[in-house]
């Protein structure tokens, strides 16, 4: 007996180094299985059989499946937490966002593992108390803040605000998916965090089924913000997603009827696409179906990003509960069997110089700079980029927290991740993206990196097809412009595709001939003359939908598809209608037809 106690503590030791090893960067989601003990005599028929020794699960009628953890029913909170979700955590602190959600069958113990009671803490709480010790370890660099929201039938709710109005989901610059009006409270104890968080689950919605008497009707998502200056001064912020996910129910034996078969069939719907989007990474699609509900977009760097996570596969051990076991079992499965690559050093964001001030019912993720800062940054950091030989081993790559749009914030990040890299890979890089903008018609921008390609390697072969191209393009559209009559926006063109090609004669000769005609003429036939476009710039960054459709050409359609890509980004000029699918030829017909409004 002796030497069996002695075999079992070493292969848990062994299990335990597994669990704490998270240094695989082919495995960045990890999936564990817990089995819930017996709660009547029924499940007591030995159907689920698990050895957390071997890390395996095993059914009667299905081969052995192996995870990356398992526990059973003797297992408990403290064990869980410390063997799992503590590695995680101490990764938070290395830089990396993450995410940990439990899933399973209704009743299975999900709320219990995650969320707990007063004496058995689950691995939200647990999560927290642990983050707010190393915040006191390590200095008073830091500061932690946290969100609760949670997902009915598609609608999300802010749990820490009563009688919260529905919320809308969106994409900020990074393509980082955010709720920009969900609020963030800030705290120092652990006994601060536990009032919050009590009130936040005493407005979560619960209600009794025949499976379950506390059945959850909705995902709850608690999200941690770290915010920790550097010794270098730099401001970052990481994250940290807990996720109790509502539980799978088959309504033949729940039972359910009216409101609560409602419920039962969008939870039923949201873990169906949850199943698509693992299916979708396990096969390597080339499209992953995030969009099929708003708990797989949340969790989508979670799953198919670069953020680190643990899936806890909650199961129950009867017979009754052998099909929902199965599809658990299987997606845990599919999931840890998905291949996909980890950026082992999770981009952390730069914030300003301050941790932001945070006003109620704000998020600190929907913050815009002003897009004439933009040029002021770009050469700074393009000057520190260039004079950098040896950067420091800490030294990380940096998105931008208040860049403008897309192109800003890959322009910034390049800089800061290339810091260390040759001028003519540097220059080679903004290439590679100027000619992306080129693509999406995004002349201005390609042509940014463009020119701070040329300050980089002036004398870079593989840019002269690009600027080639780009100039190409802006010749086009002055054309276009000078046949709409728009003498003035075409000389502005024309000088775009000059900067690219100055040598260029018979373009110098355009640009003569145009300056001429606009100072007889006066610029009499511009229509752009009696069309204002900043009152129009304004109105589509601050107008309503009713505002919108006072200009001709405008409906409905888009002047919703302004309203929601403005919550991303701002727009600068009447050019910008391009980023909401119009084309050239329809913004001069604006123009025209608008000229007199």
């Amino acid at each position: 007996f002796f030497n069996r106690s002695l075999q079992m503590a070493s292969a848990q030791r062994i299990r335990r180094v597994k669990a704490d090893d998270l240094g695989d960067e082919d495995r960045p989601v990890r999936v564990i299985v817990r089995l819930r003990p017996a709660l009547d005599p029924g499940e007591a028929d030995n159907y689920v059989k698990v050895d957390s020794d071997l890390r395996t699960v095993t059914l009667n009628d299905l081969p052995t499946i192996e995870f990356d953890g398992c526990y059973g029913e003797t297992s408990n909170q403290q064990e869980i937490f410390e063997h799992e979700v503590q590695p995680i955590l101490h990764k938070v602190f290395q830089g990396h966002n993450a995410c940990i959600f439990a899933y399973g069958v209704t009743g299975s113990g999900k709320s219990h593992t995650m969320v707990g009671n007063s004496e058995l803490q689950g691995m939200i709480p647990r999560a927290v108390k642990y983050i707010l010790d190393k915040k006191s370890e390590k200095s008073n660099n830091f500061e932690v803040r946290f969100q609760f929201c949670q997902i009915i039938s598609e609608k999300i709710y802010d749990l820490l605000e009563q009688n919260s109005k529905a919320l809308n989901l969106r994409c900020n610059s990074r393509k980082e998916v955010l709720i920009p009006d969900l609020s963030e409270r800030v705290f120092n104890s652990f006994h601060e965090f536990t009032e919050l968080f009590t009130a936040g689950c005493s407005n979560r919605k619960t209600a009794s089924t025949k499976l379950n008497t506390t059945s959850s009707r909705s995902h709850a998502i608690v999200t941690v913000k770290i915010y920790n200056r550097a010794s270098n001064g730099l401001l970052t912020s990481h994250k940290l997603h807990l996720v109790d996910l509502a539980g799978s129910e088959d309504n033949r034996k729940t039972g359910n009827i009216g409101e609560r078969l409602t419920e039962s069939n969008a939870i039923n719907s949201d873990l169906f696409a949850f199943s698509n989007v693992v299916s979708a990474i396990n096969s390597k699609q080339a499209y992953i179906p995030y969009r099929g509900s708003k708990i797989t977009r949340l969790l989508e760097d979670s799953l198919g990003g670069t953020g680190l996570a643990i899936m806890i596969c909650n199961i129950s051990p009867g017979l009754r509960d052998q099909s929902s076991t199965k599809k658990t079992l299987k997606l845990g499965k599919k999931l840890r069997n998905c291949e996909r690559p980890f950026q082992y050093v999770t981009q952390p964001q730069m914030l300003s110089e301050n941790i932001p001030p945070h006003p109620p019912g704000a998020s600190t993720d929907d913050r815009q700079a002003k897009p004439e800062d933009f040029e002021g940054q770009c050469n700074q950091r393009l000057t520190n980029a260039t004079r950098v030989k040896d950067p420091p081993s800490d030294r990380r790559d940096l998105k931008e927290e208040n860049a403008n749009d897309l192109v800003k914030v890959d322009f910034v990040e390049s800089v800061e991740t290339y810091a260390e890299s040759s001028k003519k890979r540097l220059a080679s890089e903004f290439i590679t993206k100027a000619q992306s903008c080129r693509e999406k018609g995004l002349l201005r921008d390609a042509l940014i990196l463009v020119k701070h390609a040329e300050s980089l390697f002036p004398d870079n072969i593989v840019a002269e097809p690009v600027k080639t191209g780009l100039a190409r393009d802006y010749i086009i559209e002055a054309k276009n412009l000078k046949e709409q009559g728009l003498i003035e926006k075409s000389l502005q063109v024309y000088r775009h595709a000059q900067l690219l090609c100055p040598a260029n004669q018979k373009l110098a000769t355009k640009i003569e001939c145009l300056e001429k005609t606009l100072k007889e003429t006066g610029s009499s036939s511009n229509p752009l003359k009696s069309f204002d476009e900043k009152r129009f710039v304004t109105v589509m960054n601050e107008g309503t939908s009713r505002d919108l459709c006072q200009f001709h050409l405008i409906g409905k359609a888009t002047a919703k598809a302004i309203i929601e890509l403005r919550a991303t980004r701002e727009f600068m000029t009447i050019m910008d209608f391009r980023c909401v699918g119009k084309t050239q030829k329809w913004i001069y017909s604006f123009i025209t037809k608008n000229s007199e409004q």
